[in-house]
Parts: structure tokens; C-alpha cells; sequence
């Protein structure tokens, strides 16, 4: 797989954990795409998450993702 794009679509929540980090509850698309079999497919998969940031070493981390729904637009 290839990804070609990722476009944030809405950020609903962003609150602290008490860690130095955030909860955040956002969507998102991902475009790009999948090779397989000798043929190439064009992608667009939207996404509805719950991640948890954490800085690490002075650079921001997703330490967990729960997708809450993943929907192929594409």
C-alpha cells in the first residue's frame, strides 16, 4: 500500500491526560493505493478515532488508536 494523502477532517475533542499528553477525538481520510495480483486499486478510506499523544523524547507519539468506524469512500 501506498499512501498518497492524509486530510484531518474534524478535530471534535482535545483534552489533557494528566501524563503530559492528549486524548483527542478526531476523522480523517487516508488516499493512496494498494497494489496486488499485477494491478494497482485507488483508495479512499475515511476514519473516526479516539488517540492518545504523548511527547517522547521532545517528539509528539500516538501511544493508542481505537478506530471507532472506518468507512472505503473509494
Amino acid at each position: 500500500a501506498r499512501v498518497d494523502e492524509v486530510e484531518v477532517l474534524e478535530v471534535r475533542l482535545v483534552r489533557r491526560d494528566g501524563e503530559g499528553g492528549f486524548r483527542i477525538d478526531a476523522t480523517w481520510t487516508v488516499s493512496g493505493s494498494v497494489n496486488h495480483f499485477g494491478h494497482v486499486h485507488y483508495r479512499q478510506n475515511r476514519y473516526d478515532a479516539a488517540l492518545h499523544i504523548v511527547a517522547v523524547d521532545g517528539t509528539w507519539k500516538i501511544r493508542e488508536i481505537e478506530v471507532l468506524e472506518e468507512r472505503r469512500l473509494l
